[in-house]
């Protein structure tokens, strides 16, 4: 039986993203942050958490490159593809504000024409490698290196954090000093608090111990009272 996609809240609704809908998802990630996207969710009718990091992370993150793939960039995706074959989200941990989907439909589209050039550039490297040994590394710079050295040695590829992974650590960072701030803010509260039921127990202690020494005061006073009011009397019966 067909859906009713109107009577259920939870189909999820493939369409086109609005102006709004951006402009409301840019909202809440000043407010929440890149991270709460099931919370952000929350705000979008029809939407998902992992539409919305979708959105962001391929469309929205000012991050992100719009100009044209120059060689250099090319040149870096041919060896990372080297590495991680067609595991497009790996590659976008290594080029800078390239997201998976950008990477992916450039290697499909504007790569064909530079695998022949890149193929060459990469089989003198491996010759000259044969030729002198490790030493010719050292005229690359530290990311081509390291690429070139988990190539030819299979070594472990060193992880370099790009754009997109250090705004989410300062976010998240953010997000954890917020948190430490707000649990201080609490804790100066509730040790405030404490202080004022101590001093309130303070002088209600000694409102009870005023009232009690009023109390045995005037006992006392009674007491002497009647003791010279019977030394009187005694007086009277002895005349």
């Amino acid at each position: 039986m067909k859906q009713n996609i109107n009577n259920n809240p939870k189909v999820i609704r493939k369409r086109p993203w609005s102006e709004d809908e951006d402009l409301k998802v840019l909202e809440l990630i000043q407010t929440f942050g890149p991270q709460k996207w099931t919370q952000i969710a929350q705000y979008l009718q029809g939407r998902v958490g992992k539409q919305c990091r979708e959105r962001w992370h391929n469309h929205l993150n000012p991050l992100i490159k719009r100009s044209p793939w120059d060689e250099d960039e090319e040149w870096i995706l041919y060896l990372y593809h080297k590495v991680f074959r067609n595991k497009w989200s790996e590659i976008a941990k290594h080029i800078n504000g390239r997201t998976d989907n950008s990477i992916k439909n450039h290697w499909n589209s504007g790569m064909k024409k530079k695998l022949n050039e890149f193929s060459y550039k990469f089989n003198q490297i491996k010759l000259k490698y044969q030729r002198e040994g490790i030493q010719i590394l050292n005229e690359y710079d530290i990311q081509q290196k390291s690429i070139l050295e988990a190539i030819l040695f299979n070594k472990p590829l060193r992880i370099e954090q790009n754009q997109f992974q250090e705004q989410d650590n300062i976010e998240q960072q953010q997000n954890q000093q917020k948190k430490i701030r707000l649990e201080n803010i609490y804790s100066e509260k509730y040790t405030d608090l404490e202080f004022m039921q101590d001093d309130d127990n303070i002088r209600e202690q000694n409102l009870q111990n005023h009232e009690l020494d009023y109390s045995n005061s005037y006992l006392d006073s009674n007491h002497k009272f009647l003791v010279s009011k019977n030394q009187i009397d005694n007086d009277d019966n002895f005349y």
